[in-house]
């Protein structure tokens, strides 16, 4: 890391250009979070901490659930007693929230290093809530992004 206290060789020349591969669009974000799991499911360690932004953090997780949480409407009491938020935000993650999730097992995996919420961790979350379907994830992801492009937090493609 040549006395750095980060090492950023993994960030390749772009990555802050918003076209392409680094493009705001769905598609794009979708890429992104599946290079980024599998690359994660790669690494020798089992243990792995991700700090990203809470959009991003949807599409790696698969997690959908609560994605629109902070959509701006009678919230305040999500954020803070003091804080009132009339803005929706893009994501169902409160800043430093964490979550745990492990890679899927390898006969439901679909080669695309898919993740799951721990038990413990939706617990914490939901309480006995039963978790949603694969199906019912795959849905409410598609809700989730028609509404972000909707709201202006990704674009539908390209331009």
């Amino acid at each position: 890391m040549d006395g750095k206290p980060v090492d950023l060789s993994l960030v390749h020349d772009g990555w802050n250009s918003k076209s392409g591969r680094w493009a705001s669009t769905g598609a794009a974000i979708e890429e992104r979070a599946r290079q980024a799991r599998l690359w994660l499911k790669s690494r020798p360690e089992k243990e792995i901490v991700v700090v990203t932004h809470g959009g991003l953090l949807h599409y790696l997780t698969e997690d959908w659930t609560e994605s629109g949480i902070f959509d701006g409407k009678n919230n305040s009491s999500l954020v803070s007693p003091t804080f009132v938020l009339t803005d929706p935000v893009g994501t169902g993650w409160a800043n430093t929230e964490f979550r745990s999730y492990h890679f899927t097992e390898a006969e439901e995996d679909d080669g695309d290093a898919s993740m799951t919420e721990t038990a413990e961790s939706n617990y914490r979350r939901r309480g006995t809530e039963k978790p949603l379907t694969k199906a019912e994830r795959l849905q409410l992801r598609e809700t989730a992004k028609k509404t972000w492009e909707r709201q202006g937090f990704q674009v539908e493609s390209e331009v």
